[in-house]
């Protein structure tokens, strides 16, 4: 259900969460874990207000610091999916996977799917009004 981009900024959020526990920032400047991270992706976490970024200066060189700005436990998926544009996978067949998959949340994923699939089969195409240029009927 989750996207793979999904899946990875909770992973990135959950690390930053455990190094932070540790009492120290994350530099993701010499950070292995973060090289598939893009610096854009970052600034969005940053921008969505889930993370905070400060600079430090070493040897000639700017760091970028990151920590949460606020706990683990005050981030939702709704957070994650706003930030990294909205997408979620519809889960069709499979549906025993997301309990499986997801662990404590599986149960509350596996009914927002049922209930989104459900929802969703609910809207047929004639119900939905489109600007006339979509359909092709007015030329400009």
């Amino acid at each position: 259900m989750l996207t793979n981009e999904i899946t990875k900024v909770i992973s990135l959020l959950k690390h930053i969460s455990y190094v932070q526990n540790v009492s120290e920032k994350i530099d993701f400047s010499r950070n292995e874990f973060v090289g598939e991270f893009e610096p854009v992706l970052l600034d969005q976490l940053c921008m969505a207000g889930l993370l905070r970024k400060s600079e430090k200066e070493k040897n000639g060189s700017i760091r970028y610091l990151y920590e949460l700005s606020r706990p683990l436990q005050q981030i939702s998926i709704c957070d994650i999916i706003q930030v990294t544009g909205g997408n979620i996978k519809l889960c069709f067949d499979d549906e025993i996977e997301i309990y499986d998959r997801y662990g404590m949340a599986g149960h509350r994923l596996g009914v927002a799917n049922f209930m989104t699939c459900h929802f969703l089969s609910e809207i047929n195409l004639a119900e939905i009004v489109l600007p006339d240029e979509w359909l092709g009927g007015e030329d400009k």
